[in-house]
């Protein structure tokens, strides 16, 4: 689909079949962007399509499929909310487990950016990094899960920098409530 010519604001969502992604798809779509829906449950996908025409279904496992394939010429804006965590914790989480979530939190992100960075610098478009809960702070039963977004939300010099050296805007969005960084019952008082 060549979307250059048209004036539609034109947004590459992955994870766009639920939570966090599903909801940025509806609001953009709703909002008037033409929104590249990015996911792998094909139902959630054609629901999504049926629920407003500016919404293209991309069938698509970034782990696995082309990801240049699913940037179209134009992408005003890119979010990447697809992220997995380890099921089990860090002790049953074994190099295997981790090379999967790095390869999708982080690694996916940074590929997608990569090819757009044409399409986004021709826009001065923006780059949404989406990080969970998870890769803020230690919780009972979760596991600190590395995501694309979290450099960026560590450190602001890091996405001035980005739009210095990329053309395009980088956020950081970390959808949780405040928390310390070691929440009720997580620290013992020991070092």
């Amino acid at each position: 689909m060549d979307t250059s010519q048209d004036s539609t604001l034109t947004a590459l969502v992955t994870g766009a079949t639920s939570g966090i992604g599903r909801e940025v798809t509806r609001q953009l779509a709703a909002s008037g962007w033409r929104v590249i829906a990015v996911g792998r449950d094909q139902q959630a996908l054609t629901e999504l399509a049926q629920a407003s025409e500016l919404i293209t279904a991309r069938a698509a496992d970034l782990l696995e499929d082309d990801l240049a394939a699913l940037v179209p010429e134009r992408v005003d804006a890119l979010v990447h909310a697809a992220g997995i965590s380890p099921d089990g914790g860090v002790e049953h989480t074994g190099a295997e487990g981790w090379s999967r979530v790095f390869a999708l939190n982080v690694t996916a992100g940074a590929q997608l950016v990569r090819h757009a960075l044409p399409a986004l610098r021709r826009a001065r478009g923006t780059i949404v990094l989406v990080n969970s809960g998870a890769g803020t702070a230690a919780r009972p039963r979760n596991t600190p899960t590395p995501r694309a977004s979290t450099p960026c939300a560590r450190s602001p010099t890091v996405c001035a920098s980005r739009r210095r050296s990329t053309g395009c805007g980088s956020r950081p969005s970390t959808p949780a409530p405040p928390t310390p960084r070691c929440s009720p019952g997580t620290w013992t008082g020991k070092p």
